[in-house]
């Protein structure tokens, strides 16, 4: 395992254990954490490889890149985009001022909830995921999947996908698309 790290700038590589990092200011990198992994910076941008366990990544003022959980993540920056390349459970990410684009490569058991009131949201499902989607817009939504129960109004977008499963919940001022993975 690892303790604090306090400083500028954290740079990390090939991390074992559980991952705990947090600046006032500067960005963070982690390569991967063998375990769950904790970022946190008041001002800088937070990316992490890939963890076995679940993320947290928070800033106040950065993007954030994911490239895989092995658990839920949590991303939360209050100024800028937020990319998730493959998430196996749920996500709870939300922008004030950037984009948010997440791939689903596995089945959430939990709810998860993307938005942005800067931005728009991109959500890639790999086939055959199941959930309740509920999108919402100030533009467009835009599905590639056909949902059942379908409850369609502008700028809205509700259903089932493959029957349903744990809820999907896309918010944004901008654009909503639902792409295949």
């Amino acid at each position: 395992g690892l303790g604090d790290v306090y400083k500028r700038q954290i740079d990390l590589g090939v991390i074992s254990g559980r991952v705990r990092a947090s600046t006032s200011g500067g960005s963070i990198e982690i390569e991967e954490g063998g375990e769950d992994v904790d970022a946190d910076t008041s001002g800088g941008s937070i990316r992490i490889g890939k963890a076995a366990g679940r993320i947290v990544a928070d800033t106040s003022g950065g993007s954030i890149r994911i490239g895989r959980g092995g658990d839920t993540i949590r991303a939360d920056t209050a100024g800028g985009s937020i990319t998730i390349k493959e998430a196996v459970e749920a996500v709870d990410a939300s922008t004030a001022g950037g984009s948010v684009r997440v791939g689903f490569a596995g089945q959430p058991k939990r709810d998860s909830s993307l938005s942005t009131s800067g931005g728009n949201v991109t959500v890639f499902l790999t086939e055959g995921l199941a959930f309740n989607i509920d999108a919402s817009s100030g533009v467009s939504v835009d599905s590639d999947f056909d949902l059942e129960d379908v409850r369609e109004r502008p700028g809205s977008l509700e259903g089932r996908l493959n029957g349903g499963g744990p809820d999907l919940e896309l918010s944004s001022s901008g654009r909503v698309r639902i792409e295949r993975l």
